[in-house]
């Protein structure tokens, strides 16, 4: 049988996620992005080129968010979490600035550039394939 290396269930409650547990090995659970994951542990991570940004402006969006920098990072992108970044975490948002600007989202945000995507946070299915299509 061949080795699994990685396991993603995403909308995962805590029920569902103690009673998968109790019949598999153990699995981390991650409670806010509603998540189970298990990922072996590589000799050497092999991370795809650039990094990505996960950014939500409220805390409403937090959860999916975290879903979305989980799925990418168990498929070995370096991810950049910037979380609350709207009105009210507007403060959170300038502390970030330069990193933001490195991802580049004054282009994304004025033009369609090949390999950027701009996504709403509610469509996490298409954040999950379109930041892990390498």
């Amino acid at each position: 049988m061949e080795q699994i290396e990685e396991i993603l269930l995403s909308l995962v409650d805590k029920q569902k996620a103690e009673e998968v547990m109790a019949l598999t090995r153990p699995m981390d659970y991650h409670s806010q992005a509603r998540t189970l994951t298990l990922r072996q542990e590589k000799t050497s991570k092999s991370f795809a080129e650039g990094t990505i940004p996960v950014i939500c402006a409220g805390s409403s969006n937090i959860g999916v968010a975290k879903e979305a920098a989980l799925t990418a990072e168990l498929m070995d992108n370096k991810v950049q979490r910037n979380y609350d970044v709207g009105v009210t975490g507007l403060h959170r948002l300038l502390v970030a600035r330069e990193q933001l600007r490195d991802a580049a989202l004054l282009g994304m945000l004025n033009s369609c550039l090949p390999g950027v995507w701009v996504v709403n946070i509610d469509k996490w299915f298409r954040v999950r394939l379109s930041c892990c299509d390498n």
